[in-house]
């Protein structure tokens, strides 16, 4: 989904008015099942989109895919950072990490 969202007061760099994304990656797809080509022509689609609308803020939860969305969309161009994520430590002290980011573009 996107979306423009205008708000009464400016947000840092993004201003007033900022065009957002929201992404939920099947885990079929994050997860190969349909071969590695359906994943391709996911971040394909995914770096056009936000190409095309001018996204400023792409949101989602990418299964096991949420470290391979900045190598895949700046390999397609895309000018993006991390902004947030939620790692942690399981209780025998192994890193873990949820599957959702937001980063901006």
């Amino acid at each position: 989904m996107i979306a423009k969202a205008t708000l009464p007061q400016s947000v840092g760099f993004l201003g007033k008015e900022h065009n957002v994304m929201g992404v939920h990656m099947h885990n079929e797809l994050a997860n190969l099942v349909h071969g590695p080509k359906k994943l391709d022509e996911f971040w394909d689609w995914l770096s056009e989109r936000i190409q095309r609308y001018k996204v400023q803020a792409l949101m989602g939860d990418f299964n096991l895919s949420l470290f391979r969305v900045i190598p895949e969309l700046r390999s397609r161009g895309v000018v993006i950072d991390l902004g947030a994520w939620y790692p942690w430590k399981s209780l025998e002290g192994e890193p873990m990490t949820d599957s959702c980011g937001i980063f901006f573009v």
